[in-house]
């Protein structure tokens, strides 16, 4: 075991190449997933609805992720008139798209612990480990932007997963405003960054 661990050593991938293409990811970077959980009422102290991990190669993640948010996001008919319907959805596709694909981007590899999605009855947390990175600060974001995986953010914007030129989070409050959701909400800890995505009222 002693020499399969030293052979794993010298021969180890580098972190961008294990997530861009690596078929066993887990076993080099354990917490290189996303762990959704469905809470039903507000804390995590109520009842857990549903419990599921994203993982895989970015590509794999990303596409299973984003099919998964579409349905989360899936609009429900409301009357507007006596013979008239419209699609009404709690959160917009776009802004929960935007800020998830930001946390696969932006996270730190080396901390121990997965991206977190938890959906609560009344709002929606997307909290990834590490701080903001380089330049990026709370007095300057969203305005400033540093990449901490500078090989996976230009392929997943050649991908076409996230936007170039930093405009995610404008385009993601915009939907929520359009949506009739409060702006979203950032929390800035020093080893981790997080967002609140409240629920249309």
């Amino acid at each position: 075991a002693s020499l399969r661990f030293f052979e794993l050593r010298r021969h180890r991938p580098t972190h961008a190449g294990l997530i861009l293409f690596g078929k066993d990811l887990l076993a080099w970077l354990p917490n290189a997933y996303v762990q959704f959980v469905r809470f039903e009422g507000v804390s995590m102290a109520d009842e857990i609805l549903i419990e599921k991990r994203f993982q895989g190669d970015l590509l794999s993640l990303t596409r299973d992720l984003s099919a998964f948010v579409g349905l989360l996001t899936a609009g429900r008919p409301e009357r507007v008139g006596p013979l008239q319907e419209t699609s009404v959805a709690d959160y917009p596709e776009i802004a929960i798209k935007e800020f998830l694909m930001n946390s696969v981007l932006h996270r730190s590899y080396e901390m121990p612990q997965p991206v977190r999605f938890y959906q609560y009855a009344d709002r929606i947390e997307i909290q990834n480990p590490g701080p903001l990175y380089g330049l990026a600060r709370p007095d300057n974001f969203p305005g400033q932007t540093s990449y901490r995986n500078p090989v996976l953010a230009e392929a997943m914007k050649t991908l076409g997963i996230v936007n170039r030129f930093g405009r995610g989070v404008a385009r993601a409050q915009a939907a929520l405003a359009k949506n009739g959701n409060p702006s979203a909400e950032f929390i800035f800890g020093e080893m981790h960054f997080g967002v609140t995505i409240r629920k249309r009222q």
